[in-house]
């Protein structure tokens, strides 16, 4: 029997009938066939790092979320990192498991990786290995929209801690339909507050979308480089926080539970990791 980890959230945005999900992250599934390894056991240490002292944990975990979701109605969305590394043996087990389900999906950035920390994860690094991840899933990894019950459900990729204007373009087309929105993300965005709490436990950076740049100032050098926001990416951001139709932001990647605010009428809520048994139940009303 695997003990969940359940936050629970409630959204109240006058809708005729409820909306019901269950926002699971971070599941990083690590799987791989013998020809995918160069070397096995540097793809045992990673696999073990995520199942813990349960074989197959990460596995067993993520399906019981699954399966909790099942048993409560709950419509899954997935935001990214589900998988630990792309491989053959992670995308027949993803394809099997999703198989018949009715699912919203959302990138994060190890949905596009060869291998954790091996490569420079940039627009171009993601745009090579978007040909090995579209077959199989059912929403675009960075951008995809779903109505629900009179709610619009925007998933946007932000793995790489930036947005794209073609993303900036794509989600003013969905405030366009005047429908309140709720945003699901991998990255969360940067709210001081979080940010001092994350950079407390590990003062090399804060992994959160678009730091200030005082902020950046404390970061490790290559992390600053990594997380620093270009000018779409803030305005990305500005126009998220000042766009009323947009009601919360749901996001992961920090393997943590946590709800903060954005501005005094923005709500973020930062979803625990799959292989902790985590996820976050919301009911939008």
């Amino acid at each position: 029997m695997i003990d969940l980890n359940i936050a629970k959230t409630e959204l109240h945005l006058g809708l005729l009938a409820p909306v019901r999900l269950l926002q699971i992250t971070d599941a990083h599934i690590s799987r791989a066939y013998p020809h995918e390894m160069d070397d096995p056991q540097k793809f045992a240490h990673r696999k073990t790092a995520f199942d813990g002292d349960l074989p197959n944990g990460a596995e067993k975990r993520f399906e019981a979320l699954l399966a909790y979701a099942k048993e409560n109605s709950l419509l899954p969305v997935f935001t990214g990192d589900i998988w630990d590394y792309m491989s053959e043996a992670n995308f027949e087990y993803w394809d099997l498991i999703t198989s018949g389900l009715d699912h919203i999906y959302c990138a994060g950035n190890h949905d596009f990786c060869t291998w954790p920390g091996a490569d420079k994860e940039d627009h171009t690094y993601k745009l090579s290995a978007l040909p090995r991840v579209l077959p199989h899933v059912k929403d675009h990894p960075v951008f995809s929209s779903r109505i629900v019950n009179g709610v619009n459900l925007v998933c946007i990729d932000d793995g790489y801690y930036l947005f794209t204007s073609s993303q900036l373009d794509s989600l003013i087309k969905e405030v366009e339909k005047g429908l309140p929105i709720v945003l699901f993300m991998h990255v969360p965005l940067f709210a001081p507050a979080y940010a001092d709490l994350l950079l407390h436990k590990n003062p090399a950076c804060a992994y959160l979308t678009a730091p200030t740049e005082d902020y950046l100032k404390t970061y490790q050098p290559f992390r600053a480089a990594q997380q620093r926001p270009d000018d779409i990416t803030c305005r990305m951001v500005d126009y998220i926080k000042s766009q009323p139709l947009i009601k919360a932001v749901f996001a992961g990647h920090i393997h943590d539970h946590h709800e903060h605010l954005l501005t005094p009428a923005l709500p973020q809520f930062v979803t625990a990791s799959a292989y902790h048994s985590a996820a976050r139940e919301i009911v939008i009303r």
